[in-house]
């Protein structure tokens, strides 16, 4: 009985009081102007069906001949078991990940601790600004909990703001009545089955231990050498992107933008494999 309580009631804890929980916006369209790149955007609190709505997006891309290149996530977490589930669905499409970015790193005349995430094309597409300080802009953009279990999964991951901790149970109460042996059991499970997600996904045993040395009422929020253990981009895909299509200055004009963007739509895209294994996976018929 235990065993199969386990998945319904294990949650990374969010960052948004569960009252306030609703379903994640999935949306997805066309990254560039030109190629066949596309981008899908998770937003908000990941919930029971948010894998099947991840897989109808990509699905629904694949089929209009567009390739799901890029999976940004913006979401104070939420369900664990979806989240593992649009996580090894993204692997298998070998997309890349984007966090939200923090504003002042790029630009410091920024107010300090600003969040911003991109959610449309590359080149016209709107952003989302959220300062955590005060609470001002769209709460959604972050990145923590659950959502880190998604980002994790990016062959390729991008972003700043990625907050970790360890896991809890929705039903906190029950959890508290277990008996401490039967406690131990049943953190023990939930704890096995993230960290043998997250070595799946070949994240740093030093990124794990962090991750659950944090109690679940708190959070921390990895630093640039945190994350730079974490990047694993496609390092011969970069330096072609900079010799074919350079890198923009500090305040390009729209025609710059539009050449480089173009530029990169004529790259990004081209390996259809991932989509092909993914419809083989996930059907699509």
């Amino acid at each position: 009985m235990l065993k199969s309580l386990l998945f319904l009631l294990v949650v990374v804890l969010v960052s948004l009081p569960r009252s306030e929980l609703r379903a994640a916006d999935i949306s997805s369209g066309r990254l560039y102007r030109v190629g066949s790149s596309a981008y899908i955007v998770v937003r908000g609190p990941i919930t029971a069906g948010d894998a099947d709505r991840f897989k109808k997006q990509a699905l629904d891309l694949i089929k209009r001949g567009l390739i799901p290149g890029i999976v940004r996530v913006y979401s104070p977490g939420g369900d664990v078991t979806e989240a593992l589930s649009i996580g090894r669905q993204l692997r298998t499409l070998g997309a890349s990940t984007q966090a939200p970015l923090r504003l002042s790193d790029y630009n410091p005349t920024v107010k300090p601790g600003a969040n911003a995430c991109p959610i449309g094309d590359d080149l016209t597409g709107k952003w989302l600004y959220y300062l955590p300080p005060t609470g001002q802009g769209d709460v959604d953009c972050v990145c923590a909990s659950a959502c880190f279990l998604i980002w994790a999964a990016g062959t390729g991951r991008h972003g700043d703001v990625i907050g970790v901790h360890r896991p809890s149970f929705v039903d906190q109460a029950w959890y508290g009545r277990l008996p401490l042996d039967a406690a131990k059991k049943a953190y023990d499970r939930s704890v096995n089955e993230a960290q043998a997600y997250l070595r799946e996904m070949e994240i740093p045993d030093s990124i794990i231990k962090t991750m659950f040395a944090v109690d679940s009422r708190s959070m921390y929020y990895l630093e640039k050498r945190d994350r730079l253990q974490l990047y694993n981009s496609s390092v011969h895909l970069e330096e072609v992107t900079l010799a074919r299509c350079g890198k923009l200055g500090a305040e390009p004009s729209f025609e710059q933008r539009a050449k480089r963007s173009d530029c990169l739509g004529a790259i990004y895209g081209a390996d259809k494999s991932g989509a092909a294994e993914y419809i083989k996976r996930y059907g699509g018929d």
